[in-house]
């Protein structure tokens, strides 16, 4: 079982750029087929440059990054606000640092404090993951 405590980083995951296959994949994986992220007539109608990615996709490589630092952490709740357009190109880094120890129920849980970067360090989500440790027998 993994040990974590107050303030330990969690290893960024640094994605590759976003490309608009998978904007694509992404919104026929989600069934998410909102014109601003597949339609570049639409969008540049409504006074953008052109489609830009779901907000989902940032936190999704948030659950990557979390389970892939701790693979017994079991998330029971992920909350996060969205701060900018997440654009093709843009390279996103996945990072967080555990903020809070608890117990709840016999069980320690903690608080994470999560946030995606794009490339030019611009923070494009942040929020908390709350979740235990599990123990594999």
């Amino acid at each position: 079982m993994s040990q974590i405590k107050v303030g330990d980083l969690i290893a960024p995951l640094l994605k590759s750029a976003i490309t608009r296959v998978q904007i694509s994949q992404f919104a026929a994986a989600t069934g998410d087929f909102n014109p601003m992220h597949v339609d570049d007539t639409i969008a540049r109608s409504n006074g953008y440059s052109g489609i830009c990615a779901h907000p989902q996709l940032a936190l999704a490589y948030v659950e990557q990054a979390l389970l892939h630092h701790l693979p017994d952490f079991q998330i029971s709740k992920m909350t996060a606000t969205f701060q900018k357009l997440i654009w093709p190109g843009d390279m996103l880094t996945a990072k967080g640092v555990v903020s809070k120890e608890y117990e709840q129920d016999g069980q320690n849980n903690y608080e994470i404090d999560i946030w995606v970067e794009n490339q030019n360090h611009d923070v494009i989500l942040k929020g908390t993951v709350t979740g235990t440790l599990s123990s594999h027998a």
